[in-house]
């Protein structure tokens, strides 16, 4: 589905904010490598990621420090890092 909606190549689109239940779903690493594949395909768009993370009250919830790796320039929610301290 990303690929397709990069394929529509939108001009005012500045990047996606990936969403999911971190609870259900679990680590972001599976969907970032995901992410990267379809990225490296379309450069001349110069999307950014996004993703939303942190939100879970498991204290061993890598996904926020994922997606600080991963470059995402926003992270939704981070609610988790108050966990961190």
């Amino acid at each position: 589905m990303f690929d397709g909606i990069c394929q529509l190549e939108w001009k005012n689109t500045l990047g996606f904010d990936f969403v999911q239940e971190e609870a259900l779903y679990g680590s972001l690493n599976k969907y970032n490598s995901v992410v990267d594949k379809v990225l490296k395909k379309y450069p001349h768009l110069d999307y950014k990621k996004v993703y939303h993370a942190g939100e879970s009250k498991d204290q061993t919830n890598k996904n926020l420090e994922i997606a600080i790796q991963a470059g995402s320039v926003r992270i939704g929610d981070g609610i988790n890092s108050l966990q961190r301290i």
